[in-house]
């Protein structure tokens, strides 16, 4: 998995939840992508953030809204955006860690 979300209590309407990201399988993906490793953990902690907030990706239809959303905030915050991004199949990294 590279990105797990853990939703926060809901008694706690300051929090929303962790966002777990896995930094070698960031670093697999940033080297199949051409991007900073830093800067595909960035991409998955946004996906992971969407989650939380409601995001889902199941649908063809939900991804590209996802995508566009994670998007918009990664050029907010001035990181690269990549229109056709998604997660590496488990099966191509498998073998990391």
């Amino acid at each position: 998995t590279d990105v797990l979300t853990f939703p926060g209590p809901e008694f706690d309407p300051t929090t929303l939840g962790d966002v777990v990201v896995n930094w070698d399988v960031a670093v697999y993906q940033a080297q199949k992508r051409g991007v900073k490793p830093v800067e595909e953990a960035a991409m998955l902690a946004v996906h992971g953030a969407l989650h939380l907030v409601g995001f889902d990706d199941h649908t063809p239809n939900d991804q590209a809204r996802m995508i566009a959303a994670m998007n918009a905030i990664m050029q907010a915050v001035e990181l690269p955006t990549d229109e056709s991004w998604m997660s590496v199949p488990y099966e191509e990294y498998e073998h990391i860690g």
